[in-house]
């Protein structure tokens, strides 16, 4: 009861005249332990609206380590698909790697992606779609000219991490040679479908395990932070929190506990479907040029990096709010504005405590880099996007406080 009465009370407190899509459209998603057989039925479906030619776009890592082979093969055979395997993906796409897979897609006349992985293998597969829809363009056109994405040809999900979300969601994002990650958005990047199958999590190494999961956190609390929030919004990304909270430390110490594998793929697709209807901000705004810059920066782990950081200076907007997102981890905040530096320093303790003490000079950046960091986030094409909708004015100055606190740890 206390908890409805705190979400009535956020809720009282809400734009009333914020317009927002209660139910856009988003892929048919086959979710639970053994979802992956549903791929027969997709490719029966692909096959019926005359998609006969197949491109599976994963990594060989992803592909061997999941043995989704002896599930989507035999389903592509029996209903006629041709396909051929991408196997190049690589971390944080690059244009050249998006119009590399256009490409190859043009000449084998391909009718849908398959992606079998993370948000990586989405971003590559959906950006590559658009493309198909887009003759004459490049990735740089895309994402440089901010095109807003109303065709591509079918993306089917197939997800393999708990955190991304873009398996659910209209965006992707990919890497410029400037030091820029910018993102492209619309309902042509949807997936027709997705499959959410908490067992092909089960070989997450604990590194990846923290970063994506991690990812699908920074989803959730962004989402309920931003100036687009909503009560759906906001209930979903509080409940995946929760989750997070809950499940998370359980599946770093028992990687093979199916339950905490279950919940923690659940907590990420509401949370993409939380950010999917109401943005992100500072967070994401600011890991994009860290790991544009570093591209063996793992997305979650830069994110994780600076949030405590970006915590300071929102929880002074958000004080209840953001007590209540964190409840489940610092119960004791009282959700007052003066215990901003507190909740910063206990949620950064928490990160460590599951296993990401990492700060900025961990994941290789120095004193010496910010002043490129700063001047990417605030000329980067996403940060106008991103900046409208973040709790706080997005200015060189909170830029560089973020950068500069995140350096070393500071509880």
């Amino acid at each position: 009861m206390e908890n409805l009465k705190e979400d009535l009370e956020d809720f009282l407190k809400m734009n009333l005249e914020s317009i927002f899509t209660l139910t856009p459209a988003r892929p048919v998603t086959y979710f639970g332990v053994g979802a992956i057989r549903m791929i027969s039925e997709i490719s029966k479906n692909l096959k019926s609206k005359g998609i006969d030619r197949a491109i599976i776009v994963t990594d060989p890592i992803v592909w061997q380590s999941t043995k989704v082979e002896q599930y989507i093969k035999p389903a592509l055979e029996e209903n006629g698909i041709e396909f051929t395997i991408y196997d190049k993906v690589r971390p944080n796409p690059t244009y050249a790697s998006c119009d590399e897979l256009a490409n190859i897609a043009r000449e084998f006349n391909a009718k849908v992606f398959i992606t079998v992985g993370g948000g990586s293998h989405n971003d590559t597969a959906k950006t590559a779609a658009a493309l198909l829809k887009n003759p004459g363009k490049t990735a740089k056109d895309l994402y440089e000219k901010i095109i807003l994405i109303n065709e591509a040809i079918p993306v089917v999900s197939i997800n393999t991490t708990h955190g991304t979300g873009s398996e659910l969601d209209k965006y992707a994002v990919a890497q410029s040679d400037g030091g820029y990650k910018p993102a492209i958005a619309g309902p042509g990047l949807y997936p027709v479908f997705a499959i959410e199958d908490p067992a092909l999590t089960l070989t997450l190494p604990k590194r990846q395990t923290l970063s994506t999961a991690l990812d699908a956190f920074h989803h959730s609390f962004e989402a309920a932070t931003t100036k687009t929030r909503n009560p759906y919004s906001t209930l979903l990304s509080k409940t995946a929190i929760r989750l997070i909270a809950k499940w998370l430390p359980v599946a770093a110490n028992e990687p093979n506990n199916i339950a905490a594998r279950y919940w923690l793929m659940y907590a990420s697709a509401i949370a993409g479907i939380s950010f999917d209807i109401a943005s992100l901000h500072l967070t994401h705004t600011l890991e994009h040029p860290m790991s544009a810059l570093n591209p063996k920066t793992p997305h979650g782990i830069g994110l994780t990096a600076i949030f405590p950081a970006v915590l300071n200076v929102t929880y002074k907007i958000f004080p209840e709010l953001s007590a209540d997102l964190l409840s489940s981890i610092i119960p004791d905040l009282k959700g007052v504005p003066g215990e901003a530096e507190y909740a910063e320093r206990e949620i950064e303790k928490w990160f460590a405590s599951i296993g990401v003490p990492d700060k900025l000079t961990d994941l290789g950046f120095t004193d010496k880099d910010v002043d490129r960091l700063v001047e990417n986030a605030i000329t980067s094409p996403m940060t106008p996007l991103m900046a409208a909708t973040s709790p706080v004015e997005v200015t060189k100055e909170v830029v560089r406080f973020i950068y500069e606190r995140s350096l070393r740890p500071i509880h």
